[in-house]
């Protein structure tokens, strides 16, 4: 089982993401409505995968990514909003992170993460 902290500021998209993961490998084993619960509960838990809205407040997804990727370069840090900025995405993966969700729909999620494992299985 792959763990995974989600940042998001809206419980409902909390759940949303629990509902897309069930029946599958990852679970989601921490929460964090902004981005400073995120970098703690990193540092806490250290899980497989990070989720970050950009939008939240007291420390943003962008600022969180920055502060994740400083702790451990190798983070999978994953970024989601319902815009698609391409000028935050590109920042984001210039930044170290691993791809991009728009909410609500997060097509794709579960190829992504495994496509990680996959690229990571190859390289060690």
């Amino acid at each position: 089982m792959k763990s995974i902290l989600v940042a998001d500021r809206s419980i409902l998209i909390r759940g949303v993401l629990k509902q897309k993961l069930h029946k599958t490998k990852y679970r989601i084993t921490g929460e964090a409505e902004n981005g400073k619960q995120a970098v703690e509960k990193f540092l806490n838990t250290g899980p497989d995968i990070v989720m970050l809205e950009f939008l939240m407040p007291e420390m943003n997804g962008y600022e969180a990514l920055r502060e994740i990727i400083r702790i451990n370069p190798e983070a999978s840090v994953f970024m989601m909003s319902t815009f698609k900025d391409k000028c935050l995405i590109t920042q984001s993966l210039e930044l170290g992170a691993k791809g991009f969700f728009q909410k609500p729909d997060f097509e794709g999620l579960v190829a992504s993460f495994e496509q990680l494992e996959m690229a990571r299985h190859i390289h060690s």
